[in-house]
């Protein structure tokens, strides 16, 4: 099992995490998305990460990967979520994609921050994050952490390397509290986002 990711992909962290975290073997192979190299379009034609590749299949999007995983891996599975824990985790997902709309778009349009869209997705992220705030998911502790717990300190770190303390983000007190809490652990401070 191998799984196409590079350093600063929020989608490819989350898988990262997931594997590691229920001790599944796999190679990673870190690639630069963005100069699309033949082994990952080879995987995934859109040149997008993650990409799990068993034998000859290739699974991509994160959550596809996570579904495959849980189901894959019954022993190993995440936490039982609510109602109110997966909505989190959809509300924390879409964020991520707002923020990932940014970083594509800052590629593109030399003032994407102030278009329309980018105005948007900035809207987006910070009403989002309020709501986040308001009520963020708790951890105790103990075992593996949900995956709302994963895709919000994923955001949260994606935010932070992208973005620092920028102007426009709102007080995420409570939920930078969570991070530095998930970060103690071994498996995310080992796949936070670096340059490469």
């Amino acid at each position: 099992m191998k799984l196409f990711v590079s350093p600063t992909s929020p989608f490819a962290r989350i898988v990262r995490i997931l594997l590691r975290e229920k001790n599944i073997p796999h190679a990673e192979i870190m690639v630069d998305p963005w100069a699309c190299p033949e082994a990952l379009i080879a995987a995934n034609p859109a040149c997008k990460v993650p990409v799990l590749v068993i034998d000859d299949l290739a699974i991509s999007n994160s959550l596809c990967i996570a579904q495959y995983l849980e189901s894959a891996y019954p022993d190993q599975a995440l936490p039982c979520s609510t109602p109110a824990e997966v909505a989190q985790t959809a509300l924390a997902f879409e964020l991520i994609e707002a923020f990932a709309s940014i970083i594509i778009g800052r590629r593109s349009l030399e003032n994407f921050d102030e278009s329309l869209v980018g105005l948007r997705r900035r809207d987006t992220l910070i009403e989002g994050l309020k709501r986040l705030e308001h009520n963020p998911p708790i951890y105790n502790g103990k075992g593996v952490p949900s995956m709302g717990i994963i895709v919000v300190v994923v955001l949260l770190d994606a935010l932070r390397f992208r973005f620092g303390s920028a102007e426009w983000i709102p007080d995420t007190s409570r939920l930078d509290e969570l991070c530095r809490q998930l970060n103690q652990r071994p498996v995310f401070s080992a796949t936070r986002p670096v340059l490469a």
